[in-house]
């Protein structure tokens, strides 16, 4: 079935406003979309002969995978502990040091109306813990950005 042809004949003079907001997805177009049931055969970790060429969807042709009332999965025999294994937290970890880079390289005009945005939304929140909270993380990236967020969102607060 052609879909269509699509062909470059120019540069685009805003990348972003004549590419990226196009919107255009060739790999689904609109009413070849793929089926929203795909019926568990091909999983994560299926390493079994996935049922090689026998029929998965119903109807079909070979009155295979008729329509049932069976559990649609069954369950696992499992014996010991299950679920997400505890995550490590380690010395090394520094959920900081990036933020407080890129704030440090800002012009200061760009570090007052960051700080005016956050404080603005911030300062708005209900429960003081929160804000405090929230300032905490912004000291730990730089001592003058959470003094900062700090002040602004003071201003703010009844």
């Amino acid at each position: 079935m052609p879909i269509g042809k699509l062909v470059l004949n120019q540069v685009p003079d805003n990348y972003f406003a004549d590419v990226e907001q196009a919107a255009f997805d060739p790999n689904a177009p609109k009413g070849i979309d793929g089926g929203a049931r795909n019926y568990g055969r091909d999983g994560a970790m299926r390493f079994d002969a996935n049922g090689e060429r026998s029929k998965n969807y119903e109807p079909n042709s070979y009155g295979e995978a008729a329509q049932t009332s069976e559990a649609y999965e069954h369950g696992l025999a499992l014996t010991g502990t299950t679920g997400p294994s505890p995550r490590a937290l380690h010395v090394e970890d520094d959920d900081f040091s990036q933020a407080g880079a890129l704030y440090r390289v800002m012009p200061e005009e760009a570090r007052k109306r960051l700080v005016e945005n956050i404080a603005g939304s911030l300062s708005q929140a209900s429960r003081n813990d929160v804000i405090e909270r929230s300032i905490s993380y912004f000291r730990k990236a730089d001592a003058d950005y959470g003094r900062r967020v700090a002040d602004a969102v003071a201003r703010r607060r009844p």
